[in-house]
Parts: structure tokens; sequence; C-alpha cells
């Protein structure tokens, strides 16, 4: 069983970075397009919602959010080892949750001063968190919990953020019914969150893998380990972790960052590891969670039927979210999940193809891919991959190699998304042929290079591969 400190350190590290992170996004993709409305000065009443939505102002600022989102998130995912290293996974956490309420500010107030460059400034300082905590989260929900119940842990990193999405999305279409000038309300309410990590985030303990395994400062990982089991007896996973240092410091007692791509079984887990972010950076579903607007009006759906479609595919997210929790610590595992989630990925793939080939609209049956896209993606490429890269590796070594993993995910999605702007409207069935083959490329990568890492130490998953 999970112990009340254990919830509550989890809650902790959950609320300030990937709730955040879903419910900006669902702010962003608010289906009245308000925010979008004031940034190009058009009104989609003047010139109808396919016109609107396909004109190059609107493309031209999906295309600076995408790309200010996707750089920011490379920083931060680059330097979140950094910081971790000087005040620690928690401490990190802790001094970026202070720089969520200034990017806040400059995105809340960028309405009143009429200023689209604190809109860009606060989004590009929410990015560079988002970069960090997508790194930090993950490393510290899987360090404190358990080893048998760590992907249960970890998925609600994912979970989290799929809630945020569904919160924001509530959030903005209420307002917007009211006042179509009201999005900075529905930015300014991250400050709850806020409150909440930066509350709770104290009173956690620091990792207690990384006070033992990296830095040996056992008294301190036993009073953590302690403090989250609510129990005094951990002398197996003090041990565990006592065997783990020995091992570590024996066999790797220079490790230096160049040894991720020098050293032959720290180079394979790297490739593994790149697989796996680029896996789920291109699997198509960014195309769901940031331009639901562009896939919804070639089905010929009007403004206010998409509130509904979009909050019902980010419900059916959720639910495979808690789907993927139930099963990962099973039978199936990370590794089957994972291929399983893309599989559905390229079928929703598939399906939007002959669907654009066939230029007939299927009415309901149309929006099949996309919730199939959805729960595709949140039961396996959507929880799983967001820690699997740090199980490849020797605690000492994850949060570099992750770190280098996750910012050229970043890196690939800019190009990836610009070229999809650049072809909608006129090639459509092309993008989906894309996808499809990028999913079915990473099926058999993945098939044939993913190891099974649950329950597994860093060598038996080495040995596995």
């Amino acid at each position: 069983m999970i112990s009340n400190n254990e919830v509550r350190a989890v809650l902790a590290s959950v609320v300030g970075t990937s709730f955040l992170r879903g419910y900006m996004r669902g702010v962003m993709c608010d289906p009245r397009l308000a925010l979008f409305q004031w940034i190009t000065g058009v009104q989609p009443t003047n010139m109808g919602l396919m016109k609107f939505i396909m004109s190059e102002d609107v493309q031209s600022v999906w295309m600076s959010v995408i790309a200010v989102d996707s750089l920011s998130n490379m920083g931060g995912a680059l330097i979140f080892p950094s910081l971790a290293k000087k005040f620690g996974r928690r401490g990190a956490m802790l001094v970026g949750s202070y720089t969520i309420i200034f990017a806040s500010l400059l995105c809340g107030y960028s309405l009143l001063f009429n200023s689209k460059l604190m809109f860009y400034f606060g989004l590009f300082i929410f990015g560079f968190n988002n970069g960090m905590f997508s790194g930090l989260a993950p490393a510290y929900l899987l360090e404190i919990s358990r080893r048998d119940r760590r992907g249960v842990v970890t998925c609600t990193y994912e979970l989290a953020h799929s809630i945020g999405f569904v919160v924001a999305h509530v959030i903005s279409v209420k307002l917007a019914d009211h006042d179509r000038s009201a999005w900075p309300f529905a930015i300014s309410l991250v400050i709850f969150a806020w409150i909440i990590s930066v509350y709770l985030l104290p009173t956690c303990p620091r990792s207690p893998r990384m006070l033992y395994s990296i830095k040996l400062r056992t008294f301190e990982a036993k009073k953590a380990l302690e403090w989250l089991r609510n129990s005094d007896c951990i002398n197996d996973e003090l041990q565990e972790l006592h065997d783990e240092y020995v091992c570590n410091r024996v066999l790797f007692k220079n490790f230096t960052w160049k040894d991720v791509f020098v050293v032959k079984i720290f180079r394979k887990c790297m490739f593994v590891s790149i697989l796996v972010t680029f896996s789920r950076q291109l699997c198509g579903m960014d195309l769901i969670d940031t331009a639901p607007h562009f896939i919804l009006t070639t089905n010929g759906y009007n403004f206010n039927e998409m509130p509904e479609i979009i909050l019902g595919m980010q419900l059916s997210k959720v639910a495979m979210n808690i789907v993927a929790m139930c099963l990962v610590e099973g039978k199936l595992g990370r590794r089957n999940l994972i291929l399983i989630s893309i599989i559905g990925c390229a079928m929703a793939f598939f399906a939007y193809l002959i669907e654009r080939l066939s230029n007939h609209s299927y009415g309901f049956l149309a929006l099949l891919p996309q919730y199939c896209l959805c729960m595709s993606y949140g039961l396996g490429l959507g929880p799983v991959t967001r820690f699997v890269p740090f199980e490849l590796f020797p605690v000492f070594a994850s949060l570099r190699a992750s770190s280098f993993a996750l910012a050229m995910g970043e890196l690939l999605r800019l190009p990836a998304f610009l070229g999809f702007f650049w072809m909608f409207g006129s090639v459509t069935g092309w993008i989906s042929f894309n996808f499809l083959t990028l999913n079915l490329v990473f099926y058999f990568l993945l098939k044939t290079n993913l190891p099974e890492t649950k329950n597994k130490s860093f060598f038996d998953v080495y040995k596995s591969m």
C-alpha cells in the first residue's frame, strides 16, 4: 500500500509541474480561439471559421507558439541536471515553481498592456519550466517509490497533465461564453496550483535514492525513507540502495558526461532512450493537444461543436492513463504497453488517411481516429515513456542521459510541426501518411531494441538488451 506521506509527495511533485503544463496547453487550445483573435486582430465571424483557421495570420501564430514552446522546452531540458546537482530534485522543482508566478503575470497582463512581446516572453518562461519539470518530476517520483510500484507512481505525472488540460478547457470555455477577452484570467488561475506546490514541496524529503546512491548520506536517506513509507521497516530498501551504491562506484567511479556517448554500455542505452523519446514526440498526439482546431475544421465542425469534442478526447486520455497505471506493473509491463500504444496511433492515422483519400464525410465516425489516437497515447506513449529513459541508466547517469534525449525530442518536434502547418490544407493525406510511417518505423525499432525495465536494476536491463 502507498502511505499517506507518499501520496503527499506525489501530489506536491505533479501539481506544480505536470498539472500546470497541461493547464497551460488547455488554455492555449481554447476552442473559441479568443487568444489568437487578439494576437492576429482578426475576427472569425468576418470571414468564416474555415477561412479563419486556414488564414496565414492564424497559422503564423500557431507556428510561432510551437517554436517558442519547443525551443524553451529544449533549454529547460538541457539545464535541469545542473539544477538538480546544485539544489537536488525537490529543491530544483521548488526553484522552478517560483518563476511560474512571473510567467503567469506576464501572460495575464499582456492583454491589459496590449503587448504581444509580454505574452511570448511569459510563454517562453512557462516552456522553460516545463522542460525542467519534464525531467525533474519523473526522476523524483521514480526515486521516492519502491521498485515494485515505480511505474504506478510515475504514471501520475502524465495523468496530472491530462487532468490539467481538462480543467483548463472547461474553465476557458465557460469564461469565453461570457467574455471573449477573459482568457488572461484563466491563465492567472495557475496561482492556486502554485500555492499547493510551494506549500507541499518543502514538507517532502529529498530523494532517498539520490542521497544514498550518489552522496552516501545514509542517515538522511534513512529518515527520508521512514517518512515516505510512514514506517521504520525499511531495511530491505536500504540494502538495495547500498548494493546500488557499491556497484555503481566500483564500475563507474570516475563517470563524466562524455561517458554517456563513449562507453558502450551507456551508448546503447542512450540510443534506446532517444528512440523512446522520439516515439512519443512524433506519434502525432501533439496534433490533438496543440492544434485540435485544424483537425476538427477539416471534418466540418463549427465553434459550438468543438468544446464537447475536445473535452471528450481529453477525458478518454485521462481514462486510459488510469488504465495504464493499473497495467504497468502487471504482466504487460512497460515494453508491451509502449508497443501497443504505437500500433494504436498507427491505426488511427491509417483510418484518417483512408478518410482523407475518400473525400467523404462520415459524420460521427470521422471522430473515431482522433479518439483512437488519444486513447492509444494515454495507454503507453504518454505515461510510460516519461520514465522509461530514467530506468535505462544507473541513478548517477539518468538525469544527464535523459536530459539529452528530452532535448533532442523537443528539437525534432519543431521541424515536424512546422512541416505540418506547411503541408496542411493542400496535401492533408500526406500528413496522415507521414505519421503512420513514423509510428510503424518506431514500432519495429523499439520492438527490436527496447528491453523490459520493470523491477530491474540497470545491469539486469543491459543484459536483456
